[in-house]
């Protein structure tokens, strides 16, 4: 199994409701803006995504993508997801790769070997954990505060039959 595709799709991030704020102060919530989605895929079909957490972040994963990322990733197994961490690590050298986008490839890869252990029908399709850390109560098996802006793109992209993602629906 191979890399074939490394993609990034603009998705809308919506502001939190009501808007919130950490203190005095600091800036509150942020309103709505755009992210984008890191999408990678293989020879046979298997797939990995995971989605930066700051707004404004599609802009710099795009342009990493297509001067460094694709070329990077494209042929390799990816299931060697430390190998292809150290990579990206080494990688961030010399492009400095923002903090939030450091871990996204291996995020997607680990969302891809998740796709793989835990195929549709079974279980259910896995999400990427950083969604569980932050916005999942696996007590309650629901999202810990149902205004959460990430929920309901990442509710969509655990989907199977999401066409959100796809530039051509």
């Amino acid at each position: 199994m191979r890399i074939t595709e490394v993609e990034c799709h603009p998705v809308r991030v919506p502001g939190a409701s009501p808007p919130f704020v950490w203190g005095d102060g600091l800036l509150g919530s942020p309103s709505t803006g755009e992210a984008a989605v890191l999408r990678i895929r293989t020879d046979d079909g298997a797939e990995g995504v995971a989605m930066p957490p700051r707004r404004g972040s599609g802009v710099i994963l795009a342009d990493l993508l297509n001067r460094v990322l694709r070329e990077e990733l494209v042929g390799h197994d990816p299931l060697q997801r430390e190998w292809l961490w150290h990579r990206m690590w080494e990688l961030d050298r010399t492009e400095e790769l923002p903090l939030s986008l450091l871990g996204l490839v291996d995020t997607a890869l680990w969302d891809l070997a998740g796709r793989l252990a835990d195929p549709p029908g079974r279980y259910g399709r896995l999400v990427a954990a950083v969604l569980v850390l932050l916005a999942y109560d696996p007590s309650r098996g629901a999202f810990k505060d149902p205004s959460c802006p990430i929920h309901p793109i990442y509710r969509e992209l655990a989907h199977p039959t999401s066409r959100r993602l796809d530039p051509e629906a």
